[in-house]
């Protein structure tokens, strides 16, 4: 249900109360706008998204009842604005008393609801539900945003986080600290398997640690996931046979969950190292599941999650969906796409790190990913941006397809790049004997 107005009825259930335990509660943090005072707009929403309205129980039925009500904690207001973001409107239901409105000014306001682990237990999608299931087509808001939830012991303890994290990743790859560098598949689509193999095999001779099928790298007529998983296992054997390094291989499996299932069974039988997850359309809750099931790396990819997060004051909150997904099992997380580039400020980019490699309940520590444009002379500025941690992985294809020597020569670039780092060499001075990566300088 959705409406324009709020009921001024049995407020008092839908506050918080200090004899509550806030360990039996999530804790939600919004950013919001309301065209009605913040107090009243807040109700509402907690309202909403847990009892909805008490109306037709007796006085002892509301007071039993009341332990299910999601309840107000905090407002801290923020001001006001008259610049309208979403259409405002009003029910006439029976829920919500009818006012008209002129010309509306709009209260801004960071505000803090508490809903009861009773409601949804230990479940990732009830949990969404609660949190943000109704509460962004409330017609008297005019901004929502979910930016932060406080999540209680009782509901962790059914999470385990990332089952490698970057650790158990540089163990696998036998790699110190220094960042990780992946190449995905460019074409995404339209490759026949042969071509794919060949993609990987020069980027991992070059130096590169992971090849990657691209999440629109699907299972196809062309290049059908059995014959392709099949195939890149062998190619990562012969690559680490020929230059004694460890690689790894991570297959795509998005798809509608009953084909998903079979593709995940196959990559885990067939000796991939990891999968590619779209949680924000698959469900973290299953991501959750598979990860705990199966010996498998976990890459969560952000396919779609900008439709979510884009919008500084609607949806949900990027950090708080990386807090999400490490605690789901992602050992790797797609940062936003402005992730180390020069459009995200120090502060977003704090949020990242803090999100995916600062301490959570603790679990592991998720590896933070990279990609778009990214290039081997840039490095020291990703570094830098990363809080001077190489916990990050980049994501590369037009560097590597671009160079002028060829792909497996963009690939030792950027080994050279970070090579001239870790020696403490003027990346210029470095290149005078390492043509790949002079030829990179010279753009």
């Amino acid at each position: 249900m959705v409406s324009g107005t709020l009921s001024k009825k049995y407020p008092s259930y839908f506050e918080w109360d200090e004899g509550l335990v806030k360990e039996d509660y999530v804790v939600a943090t919004y950013y919001i706008e309301s065209s009605t005072d913040l107090k009243s707009a807040a109700i509402g929403i907690a309202r909403e998204q847990s009892a909805a309205d008490w109306e037709f129980m007796g006085d002892r039925e509301r007071e039993y009842g009341s332990d299910y009500a999601a309840r107000l904690m905090d407002i801290q207001a923020l001001g006001t604005t008259n610049v309208p973001k979403l259409d405002s409107f009003a029910l006439n239901t029976p829920v919500y008393e009818h006012e008209s409105k002129g010309e509306q000014v709009f209260n801004k306001g960071i505000i803090k609801i508490a809903y009861p682990q009773r409601n949804f237990d230990t479940s990732f999608t009830n949990m969404m539900n609660a949190l943000a299931g109704e509460s962004h087509r409330l017609g008297y808001l005019n901004a929502i945003k979910l930016i932060d939830a406080d999540f209680n012991p009782g509901f962790l303890k059914a999470y385990s986080g990332p089952k490698y994290g970057v650790e158990g990743i540089r163990e696998k790859l036998g790699i110190g600290p220094r960042p990780v560098f992946c190449r995905s598949t460019r074409p995404a689509v339209g490759l026949k398997t042969e071509d794919i193999v060949r993609m990987a095999e020069e980027c991992l001779t070059g130096g590169y640690d992971i090849f990657k099928d691209d999440e629109l790298t699907c299972d196809t007529s062309r290049s059908p996931f059995t014959e392709r998983i099949k195939s890149m296992v062998q190619a990562i054997d012969k690559v680490e046979t020929k230059t004694g390094e460890k690689k790894l291989y991570i297959a795509n499996v998005i798809d509608d969950e009953d084909h998903m299932h079979e593709l995940i069974d196959a990559a885990a039988e067939n000796g991939v190292d990891g999968i590619i997850f779209a949680p924000i359309m698959n469900g973290c809750g299953l991501m959750k599941s598979v990860a705990a099931k199966k010996d498998l790396l976990m890459l969560s990819h952000n396919s779609y999650i900008d439709v979510e997060t884009r919008h500084p004051e609607f949806g949900i909150g990027y950090p708080l969906w990386l807090k999400m997904q490490r605690m789901c099992g992602g050992d790797f997380i797609m940062g936003p796409v402005t992730y180390g580039t020069p459009f995200m400020d120090q502060k977003g980019h704090q949020e990242v790190i803090d999100a995916c490699l600062g301490d959570f309940n603790g679990f592991k520590k998720a590896l933070p990913i990279m990609a778009g444009g990214r290039e081997a002379h840039d490095l020291p500025f990703y570094l830098k941006v990363n809080g001077g941690s190489p916990d990050f992985m980049l994501i590369v294809a037009s560097a590597l397809d671009h160079h002028p020597q060829g792909m497996t020569a963009g690939s030792r670039a950027f080994r050279q790049a970070w090579d001239s780092i870790e020696k403490k060499i003027p990346m210029e001075e470095y290149a005078k004997d390492h043509s790949e990566l002079a030829d990179v300088l010279k753009k």
